[in-house]
Formats: C-alpha cells, structure tokens, sequence
C-alpha cells in the first residue's frame, strides 16, 4: 500500500500525518511536443510532418499551420520516453499537388526523445 505523508509546522509544533492511497500518482503518459519548421513555401504550398509515428506515410501526415516569417508549426502528442525521428514534406500548387510524392526535407532524420523538450525547431 502507498501513503502520503504530510508536514506541517504549526505555532503549536509540527504535525505529521499519513493518509493512504489507494493507487499510486499518476503522471501523464502522453506529451504535447511542438514542432516549428522555418521553411519558405510558395503561396499554396502546405508544410506536414511524417516520421516513425506513422510510419513516413506521407497520406497520413501531420499538417502544419503557417505562421508569420515562414514558420510552420504543428503539436503532437507523443509518449513519454519514445524516441521520435521525423522530417518536413512539402507539397501543393506551387511545387507538388500530389500527396504521394512530396517534396522532402533533406539531410538526416530529425531525432528527440519525448520528454526532454517540448518544443523542437528545424530551418530548411
């Protein structure tokens, strides 16, 4: 069984109390990470994310909202302590209209631990 025990210091000395619990504290499981992307797009274009949580597909990718300064952003929920690899995608009417074969970010794999950090930003 777990207790939790509390101190308090009062004018009449300290006071310790145990209550029980009937099941241990819970942590949250899941994680908002937020991913910002600087990348220029011509007008039309949509950035997305795909990676190892859903298997690179770019159909079921993850879209970004465009902020001012050519920033895209999107949150994700992930769990704790898995370890992520992701890239950027683009596509749309100025580059690309077909989802199947977007353009991608190049270079290596984005990689982060859920947990760490909260927010992750890339520049292409």
């Amino acid at each position: 069984m777990l207790f939790l025990f509390c101190f308090a210091h009062t004018a009449l000395g300290a006071i310790n109390t145990v209550f029980p619990l009937s099941k241990p504290p819970s942590f949250p499981k899941t994680q908002e990470i937020r991913l910002k992307i600087a990348h220029h797009a011509v007008f039309g274009d949509e950035v997305r994310v795909v990676g190892s949580f859903n298997d690179w597909n770019p159909k079921t990718s993850i879209p970004c909202h465009w902020c001012e300064g050519d920033i895209w952003i999107c949150q994700i929920p992930f769990s704790a302590g898995q370890t992520i690899e992701w890239k950027a995608i683009q596509f749309g009417n100025g580059t690309n209209t077909l989802i199947e074969s977007p353009i991608w970010e190049p270079g290596e794999n984005n990689r982060f631990v859920v947990g760490i950090q909260r927010e992750y930003t890339i520049s292409y």
